[in-house]
């Protein structure tokens, strides 16, 4: 299924939009240490409403930036400064180059505005040639969001699971799954609960 710059367009526009009534901000966990807040951020949006915490599940927190529930022997590794985490369902210190099965999360907060950040994502998939095989619009956690499915990327990693959430003038969530293996239904559904749990944390 093939993106056009007609639907680009809609998809950014939709986003850009995107606005759900905001709960408390959440507190940040002691997973990392927050850095100084600037004088210059923008007011927080919405953040949504994290789903209940399910068994054999863990809530990883990277001050400053998000957290999201993953599970508990799954890997965490992430960067205050960079507002990123990387999350592998397998140990990356192991060595050996990626094997059959292995997923690996890449988690990224930008400040960029959902117009411009998600234009530019979806434009690149548009000119990459690569293959789209899904993409709708979904709520996640209350807030709009895209998710695409892509396949025939090069690499190690063929195929790739993507949420982008748009959170106004503070910027945009992108979540990027890159697997090994060509999934299953299960496995879409599993990071469809990962990625589903997304949420700012603005402290």
């Amino acid at each position: 299924m093939g993106l056009t710059h007609a639907a680009l367009t809609t998809i950014s526009t939709l986003i850009w939009l995107a606005m759900a009534i905001a709960p408390a901000p959440l507190q940040a966990a002691d997973n990392d240490a927050a850095p100084a807040p600037s004088a210059e951020a923008p007011t927080p949006p919405a953040v949504g409403t994290p789903p209940p915490l399910p068994e054999g599940f863990r809530t990883y927190t990277l001050a400053r930036s998000f957290a999201i529930q993953i599970p508990e022997d799954w890997v965490s590794v992430g960067t205050v400064e960079a507002r990123s985490a990387v999350i592998t369902n397998y140990d990356p210190d192991r060595g050996g180059g990626p094997q059959a099965g292995d997923i690996k999360t890449e988690v990224q907060f930008s400040d960029e505005s959902p117009n411009t950040a998600i234009s530019r994502a979806v434009d690149e998939l548009v000119a990459s040639g690569y293959t789209v095989t899904h993409y709708s619009f979904i709520e996640v956690n209350g807030i709009l969001a895209l998710r695409l499915r892509v396949a025939d990327v090069p690499g190690d990693y063929p195929y790739q699971f993507i949420t982008y959430i748009g959170y106004a003038s503070y910027g945009t969530a992108m979540l990027i799954s890159h697997s090994v293996s060509e999934m299953e239904p299960e496995t879409w559904d599993l990071l469809g609960q990962i990625h589903g749990s997304f949420v700012p944390v603005y402290r």
